[in-house]
């Protein structure tokens, strides 16, 4: 390689690479404000879910 082939890649990946780490470093917003709602359906199906076994056992 060249000397200014490789100082030129040198600067580009110099240049490119704190913008990529600065753009990583903020988390997307996915929403998770909502996530009390599937807490909500989970535990309501686990209870149905001992329910049903706890009815199924009293009936044998």
């Amino acid at each position: 390689m060249k000397k200014e082939t490789l100082f030129s890649l040198i600067l580009t990946l110099l240049l490119l690479v704190p913008n990529k780490v600065q753009a990583m470093s903020t988390l997307p917003n996915t929403g998770e404000s909502n996530s009390w709602v599937f807490i909500l359906i989970a535990a309501i199906a686990v209870v149905a879910g001992i329910w049903l076994v706890v009815s199924s056992r009293k009936k044998k």
